[in-house]
């Protein structure tokens, strides 16, 4: 079973883990990232939707249940990595850790991004699905225009802080990719 070859995160609704192997100590502590779910769920729905549309056969793929497996996965996500004090979803994710209290621009657009192609691919026959998903990116969209920049329409690497954050000789900047990704999700 594909959805089930790569090591995921227990308790998860079935999660991958972001990275495995020899990792630093933060990815073992946080296994689950945000930016993860666009590595893998929208490449499942254009699976999924091509075997439902025969471009796919002799399989054992059932594309229901690949539909309902990614919802899953996204709305696992959606419940326990936002943070209702900040409106923000949170990076990463462990177990015994709980989430890591980051909020990246990159990662959060990542996921915004994943949630926007997988409800486009969501057939007439998920209307639920869909319907939990869009309300996943109704709130991370209400999130994130509390902290967009009013003057240049951007937002900041990490969300919740403005230009003054500095770390050594590195500010807090305006992301472009980061914005990129939440205007196409948009």
């Amino acid at each position: 079973d594909l959805m089930n070859s790569y090591p995921t995160v227990d308790g998860t609704d079935g999660n991958f883990k972001h990275k495995y192997g020899n990792v630093s100590s933060s990815w073992n502590t946080y296994p689950v990232a945000l930016d993860g779910l666009y590595m893998a769920q929208p490449f499942f729905m254009e699976l999924a939707g091509a075997v439902e549309d025969g471009y796919i056969e002799d399989t054992d793929i059932v594309p229901d249940d690949l539909y309902a497996a990614v919802t899953a996965r996204m709305c696992w996500i959606g419940d326990q990595l936002y943070d209702a004090e900040t409106g923000l979803y949170n990076h990463g994710w462990g177990p015994q850790a709980g989430v890591n209290g980051q909020f990246w621009l990159r990662a959060v657009g990542w996921y915004a991004a994943a949630l926007a192609d997988v409800i486009s691919m969501l057939p007439d026959s998920c209307a639920d699905e869909r319907n939990r998903l869009i309300a996943v990116e109704t709130q991370l969209f209400d999130g994130m225009l509390r902290y967009q920049d009013a003057e240049t329409g951007m937002w900041y690497n990490v969300i919740d802080h403005d230009g003054t954050l500095k770390r050594s000789s590195t500010y807090n900047l305006l992301e472009s990719s980061g914005t990129a990704l939440i205007a196409y999700a948009m």
